[in-house]
């Protein structure tokens, strides 16, 4: 029997392959468990359609990555935490205040799925180079520089 596969299923296909399977296979486990979709014609287009639709959405956010990659590219983000008297900070900068900064700047990237790549909290006063992973293949470096807060 001709199916078409809603999603990946190890060792038969990915997503919105047209494979053919046991007439038992397809009634008993695929069609039930809504795994596969018998491969129709009317099937086959609405499915094609969908693929053009998420190749479309796809290349979009490929697009957008790539155009924020360049707005953050070297960009500058500052920091003013308090530090004690030795010039130690009171509190690190984490992985969450560098991407929270990020998206106050640039709003635009709350479309993507990126990420801060940082191994440990920042703690001491000076620059550092953070790379931002806007997609997989996508990154680009920031500069976040912690500065002395002046306490009046």
């Amino acid at each position: 029997m001709k199916v078409v596969l809603l999603q990946d299923i190890p060792k038969l296909g990915k997503k919105y392959d047209i494979k053919n399977v046991a007439d038992g296979y397809a009634r008993n486990f695929l069609l039930p468990k809504k795994l596969a979709e018998i491969a129709t014609e009317g099937v086959i287009r609405k499915i094609e359609s969908i693929k053009k639709t998420e190749e479309k959405k796809v290349q979009e956010l490929k697009n957008l990555a790539e155009k924020l990659a360049q707005k953050l590219s070297n960009h500058e983000f500052h920091f003013y935490p308090q530090i004690n008297e030795k010039g130690a900070l009171f509190a690190s900068i984490k992985k969450e205040d560098i991407k929270k900064a990020i998206e106050d700047k640039f709003n635009e990237i709350k479309n993507l799925k990126w990420e801060v790549e940082l191994d440990k909290p920042l703690k001491e006063v000076r620059e550092y180079e953070i790379i931002v992973r806007l997609s997989q293949k996508i990154k680009t470096k920031i500069r976040v520089i912690i500065n002395k807060a002046v306490i009046e």
